[in-house]
């Protein structure tokens, strides 16, 4: 179990990677941490490499934390075929509660959804 948070502040962009087996308890900590960051510098972008996470949380915990996801993160999951499905179904969940979450498979189409979400907020 892991993830590591960083920030950058040239292009504003927080990042998660995880990997191994993945908690709910580390998966509300780093949002716990990504608020923070959201709180002091205003960052709204948000990338997440769980291509390496080999276990995900429970459904209903799954469920849950893309429900209460705030807002005012745009979240970019960048996956693999190897991704647990029930992470890849996160992106549905948050979604359906109209917060900005997708999933992708190329970090370079990530970012770049990223940044149009950046604009598209700012309009």
């Amino acid at each position: 179990m892991g993830e590591e948070i960083t920030y950058n502040a040239d292009s504003r962009l927080m990042r998660v990677r995880v990997w191994g087996h993945d908690p709910i308890s580390d998966m509300l900590a780093s949002r716990a941490e990504i608020m923070q960051l959201h709180a002091t510098h205003g960052a709204t972008l948000l990338i997440v490499d769980v291509r390496e996470q080999k276990t995900a949380a429970s459904l209903f915990d799954i469920f849950d934390f893309g429900d209460s996801w705030p807002t005012e993160i745009t979240v970019a999951l960048l996956a693999s075929a190897k991704t647990p499905d029930d992470i890849v179904m996160l992106e549905t969940i948050a979604m359906q509660r109209g917060k900005r979450m997708r999933v992708f498979f190329s970090e370079t189409e990530a970012l770049d959804w990223l940044q149009e979400s950046e604009g598209e907020a700012r309009t």
